[in-house]
């Protein structure tokens, strides 16, 4: 999820793509992810941290909630996933 957000991420901003559909899951200016080394806590819990950083050079400005937001945006309906119908494409 964060490869494909970060790739859609930088067609949008720099106006090379339009986006259709719905917010991307993952990050708008980048994300941690990587080597992510887990350690326990106790035996019920335990930790991961990651040990990289990936930042998009991106309008640093726009979408503060942290995800790329669509130029066309696509909702779904319960019948439309019934139908399988692909209202991205139509």
């Amino acid at each position: 999820m964060s490869s494909c957000a970060d790739f859609v991420t930088v067609l949008s901003s720099n106006k090379k793509a339009k986006v259709i559909g719905q917010e991307t899951g993952g990050g708008y200016k980048g994300n941690t992810s990587g080597v992510m080394p887990e350690e326990a806590v106790n035996e019920f819990m335990s930790v991961t941290i990651p040990l990289q950083k990936y930042i998009n050079y991106v309008d640093s400005m726009k979408n503060f909630d942290g995800r790329t937001i669509p130029n066309y945006i696509v909702k779904h309906t319960v019948d439309s996933w019934i139908e399988e119908e692909d209202l991205e494409i139509e």
